[in-house]
């Protein structure tokens, strides 16, 4: 809500930067504590999404578009960044990128619908339903199991 609302009151660019620092910079704080808890792994449910980060061949690329699809829950992509033992600097790599195009549909969909910008919030609508398809190309690039 808060990114929404950042789109809103501050506009399109200057909420975009709010939500792009903002975003990484709590992200990169749960991947923090998330990779300090190792209780919280053994809790989680069984999870399709974090099985499907965790099996991927390009794991970093996983976790990347994890945090930049709002559907993913961050605390799976938290979880399996830990699970991978991806290193501090690239995992705040890897948040950064995963939060530009969520900020971006928070920021410019919030100033959209401010001012009922129809191009726009098509626009944005369109480029939410493009990420829900990521979902499924982080399912299709699983390893293969070896079969015995």
């Amino acid at each position: 809500m808060i990114a929404i609302v950042s789109g809103i009151c501050l506009g399109a660019p200057l909420g975009f930067v709010v939500n792009v620092v903002g975003l990484t910079i709590g992200n990169a704080l749960g991947a923090l504590l998330v990779s300090r808890i190792a209780e919280l792994r053994k809790q989680q449910k069984p999870s399709r999404i974090l099985d499907d980060l965790l099996k991927m061949r390009h794991p970093k690329l996983g976790i990347a578009l994890g945090y930049s699809v709002p559907f993913v829950p961050n605390t799976l992509v938290h979880i399996a960044a830990a699970d991978l033992k991806i290193n501090r600097q690239t995992l705040l790599g890897l948040i950064f990128a995963g939060s530009i195009p969520t900020a971006f549909f928070y920021a410019f969909g919030g100033d959209a619908v401010l001012h009922l910008n129809v191009k726009r919030l098509v626009f944005v609508a369109v480029l939410i339903a493009a990420s829900a398809g990521v979902i499924s190309l982080i399912r299709r690039d699983r390893k293969r199991e070896k079969t015995n």
